[in-house]
């Protein structure tokens, strides 16, 4: 990656970075727990039979709640390591939504706050 920055830098091309956020399959597939989940009980954007609950690839894209810290100290961590590392114009941060997501992150949050899982109006509270 560092040759490809000097070459663009060379040629006067600016090289900004894109971070995609909520879609993160390694994270999806590492923690599970991490995913947003439907008020159905089912992971937000899975198919029929997805087989990434079994950490293992899945043709849908998997997305990441935002209230887990650990996803966001990883985030933040990437975005760190990626900026420091090489030389850009800026970040640019892609995919990022608000979910009705009832993951116990979520759930915890929720009920720390009184908020009541079963209202939508109160999920997007919780975002």
């Amino acid at each position: 990656m560092g040759e490809i920055f000097a070459a663009c830098a060379a040629a006067n091309i600016d090289t900004p970075i894109y971070i995609t956020v909520q879609w993160d399959e390694r994270s999806a597939r590492d923690h599970p727990e991490w995913r947003v989940v439907n008020a159905t009980n089912s992971y937000h954007n899975a198919l029929g039979g997805d087989p990434s609950a079994l950490k293992q690839p899945s043709p849908a894209w998997q997305t990441i709640c935002l209230n887990h810290p650990a996803y966001r100290d990883y985030g933040l961590e990437q975005a760190r390591g990626v900026a420091t590392r090489y030389p850009t114009q800026g970040l640019f941060f892609d995919i990022v939504g608000t979910h009705h997501c009832v993951c116990d992150a979520c759930l915890k949050r929720m009920h720390a706050h009184g908020l009541d899982p079963l209202s939508p109006a109160d999920c997007l509270t919780n975002d």
